[in-house]
Formats: structure tokens, sequence, C-alpha cells
């Protein structure tokens, strides 16, 4: 088996950058929330942190990816590893080899690039009219990729050396395969856990989120007309027997986000073996954060 690499200096270098951007756009308002009172900005500013882990751990799992990249070629079959991703495509089912010609080559000029692609990170799943899918697991733009093209799909890579990666693998297909392989996707543990495709649990989860980020909103949108001193105990009568200062009152929603992580972490660890159980926790967590958008209401009217 021969491994071959793409260049991977470029795409490394651009996305660590697109995440310093970020990083420091993040710093700048964690900075501007320092020593601000509590209201609806704030908020929004906290907000726009919480939202940037989402593109945050995108890019970093594209470095990863970039940094895994690579071609293993052998007597039957081109195995493609791209962070937790192996892509068999066996060389008896290629019925065509397009090389970087400076254009796309007859067959593929409709397919369209990954639409998350940049400099020199050209990964993901693009789908033209005529052809099957086309699997992106290159460095280089399209018309320096190599295409592999088979009955059901189509694969770009972009070795550092593509002609003499073409060489060898023109050789072993002279050869003859010895194994009938099948043309499949593996993928990593964490990422082939039935959780991703269950849209119940998500739904909830999701639901959860956003019921704990509507409580916070609109009690930091209320907070600076509030009383400095809050009632925030009742006995059963009505009456009242804990007043405290208003800034207590955010133990409310913080107390809801602590039970949305905590349910939404067990019910992840649980969904493999029990996905009835992630329903509940994740139900358990939602219904936390109505029960305490009661007791807010309550407490400031």
């Amino acid at each position: 088996m021969i491994e071959w690499r793409p260049g991977r200096l470029i795409g490394v270098v651009v996305t660590s950058a697109a995440m310093v951007v970020i990083l420091l756009i993040d710093a700048t308002l964690i900075l501007s929330l320092i020593g601000r009172p509590p209201s609806f900005t704030s908020f929004l500013l906290g907000s726009l942190v919480l939202l940037s882990l989402g593109p945050l751990a995108f890019l970093a799992y594209r470095i990863y990816q970039l940094l895994t990249l690579r071609y293993l070629l052998d007597r039957d079959s081109v195995t493609i590893v791209c962070g937790s991703v192996r892509q068999v495509v066996p060389l008896s089912n290629l019925s065509s080899v397009v090389a970087p010609t400076g254009s796309r080559g007859k067959g593929l000029s409709d397919l369209p690039s990954p639409r998350l692609a940049w400099l020199g990170c050209w990964l993901g799943r693009s789908q033209g009219k005529d052809m099957g899918p086309l699997l992106s697991y290159a460095t280089e733009p399209p018309k320096r990729q190599l295409f592999l093209v088979t009955r059901s799909s189509a694969y770009a890579l972009s070795p550092s050396n593509p002609a003499g990666f073409l060489a060898a693998l023109e050789a072993r297909r002279q050869m003859g395969a010895t194994l009938a392989l099948e043309e499949k996707t593996t993928y990593g543990t964490l990422i082939s856990l039935p959780f991703w495709r269950d849209r119940l649990a998500q739904l909830l989860l999701v639901l959860g989120a956003l019921a704990n980020a509507a409580l916070f909103a609109y009690l930091l949108a209320r907070y600076p007309t509030l009383p400095r001193i809050l009632p925030l105990h009742f006995t059963a009568f009505g009456g009242i027997d804990r007043i405290a200062p208003k800034e207590q009152i955010l133990r409310l929603p913080t107390i809801g986000l602590i039970t949305f992580i905590a349910n939404a972490l067990l019910g992840f660890a649980f969904h493999r073996r029990e996905p009835l159980a992630t329903y509940l926790l994740a139900g358990t967590g939602l219904l936390a954060q109505f029960l305490i958008a009661i007791a807010l209401l309550h407490i400031i009217f």
C-alpha cells in the first residue's frame, strides 16, 4: 500500500486565521461585557459569543480533516482518509479517471464545488444534474483536482504528485483486482452515533435551549426597570417570606441553564442504549424552563 498526501499548508493557515479572527471578536465582546450592567444588550453580546462556538467547532474539525487527509493506494482500491471518514473506492468500479488539465474535463463541468469550500480546503459534497454526487477530498481548486469516476459517484482528489499517483493507479488497474470490494463510506464512532439521526431528540433539545434563551432575554430586557429589592419566595397563602436584591433573580434562568446542560449531556450519553431516556431527560429539561418561567413571571408581576 502506498500513501499519497495533498498539500495542506495553505488550507490549515487560512482556516486557522479564520478561527483567530472569530476568537478576537469573541474576546472583544467578552471585554465589553465586563462591568456592563445586566441588560438586553448584554444578552445579545453574550449570545453572539455562544453562537460563535458552532463555527469555531466546524473550523477546528476542518483543520483536523486537512491534517489527516491522505489517499491510500493498493492493488484493489483507493482508500481516502479524511478526519473520521474512510472512503473506499474499488479500482474495479472506476469507469474513468480525469487528470488535472486546467478544467474540469468532459462530463464533470456541470458539477458544482462544495458549498463550504475556500482556499486550500475543498472538502464536502455537491450534486450535478446528470451525474451522481461529487465527493471532494481536495486541497486544490477544481482545475487542479484529479477525479475518480464510478457508476454511482465521483471523487475529487489532489495528491501533491498527481502524475505519480496516476501512474501508480494505472499500473494497479492493469494488474487487475484480487478482491471484490464494495464502494462504501465508514465513519468514526462519534459521527456514526444514532443520535445524529434522531430528529425527535434533537428537536426536544433545541426547544429546551430556545426556551432557556428566551428566559434570559426576557429577564435581562426587564432587569433595568425592576425595583432594587424583590420578593423571591412566597408562603402557601401568598405571603412574602423572603426578599433579596434583584441580582438574585438571575439565579432562576441560570438554574434552568444548568438543568438543561446536565440533562442534555446525560441524554446524549444514554441515547445509544436507551433513546427513551434521552426523550425523558430532554423533555424534563424543557419542562423545567416552563416552570422557571412561571416562577419568574410570578416574582416580577
